[in-house]
């Protein structure tokens, strides 16, 4: 399956979407997942466009795809294009899930959007930690780790917790919540914003990676000094 830029006309492509610097690592992973088979980016005319810039940013990400089934191509000849015959319909299935659907919103803004009175009781997840939950699940169990260390994270709590709930109030995604006197803190809903961090009074939140041995469920996060 070879995927190209939708403002370049006549690129050898199964299908096409956005800017293709606007995936993201967790995008391209979801991609690959879903397809179970090796995705090509068509980037071969990249270089003559006005984004140009995002060559360099792609090729980074590619290195983080724990799945390792993604090229990045510059040169067409380079691109064993094959059109899809009528009876296998595989690639076009994939292409018509969630995931490339949603490729033409990943950075649309509602322009009704009112930051002044923005709510942070409402908690939601992003796109593309909803496709990176969906690719995990998706994963084999014995790749999972690796997917767990490159994308996922963790928080700690130091000793200066004061237990004011300030970083749950502010976490847009419902990553951490209330059990009684703790704070607990889920990894597949943190976006590693850096909110919590930010807004927390005594500055004693730390973001760390996540260690691949550690528990899926829930952590109990207050008490577990750094």
């Amino acid at each position: 399956p070879v995927l190209a830029c939708s403002d370049q006309e006549g690129l050898q492509a199964h299908a096409t979407g956005p800017c293709l610097g606007h995936l993201s690592s967790e995008h391209l992973t979801a991609l690959t997942l879903s397809l179970g088979k090796t995705l090509t980016l068509n980037m071969s005319r990249c270089n003559q466009c006005d984004n140009a810039h995002v060559i360099q940013g792609l090729l980074a990400r590619a290195d983080r795809i724990p799945t390792g089934q993604l090229r990045l191509v510059l040169n067409e000849n380079m691109i064993s294009y094959k059109d899809v015959e009528s009876d296998r319909r595989e690639f076009f299935r994939a292409f018509r899930n969630e995931t490339v659907h949603s490729l033409n919103n990943i950075y649309a803004v509602s322009s009704n959007a009112d930051m002044d009175t923005l709510d942070y009781c409402q908690k939601s997840l992003p796109l593309k930690i909803k496709l990176l939950n969906s690719a995990y699940k998706a994963c084999p169990v014995e790749n999972q780790p690796a997917l767990v260390n490159e994308f996922y994270k963790k928080i700690h709590l130091t000793g200066e917790c004061n237990h004011c709930c300030a970083c749950m109030a502010m976490c847009p995604t419902g990553a951490l919540s209330r059990d009684e006197e703790c704070l607990e803190f889920s990894m597949f809903k943190c976006s590693a914003c850096g909110l919590c961090v930010e807004f927390c009074p005594e500055q004693a939140i730390v973001i760390t990676p996540v260690n691949e041995h550690m528990s899926h469920a829930p952590e109990t996060c207050v008490g577990d000094a750094t």
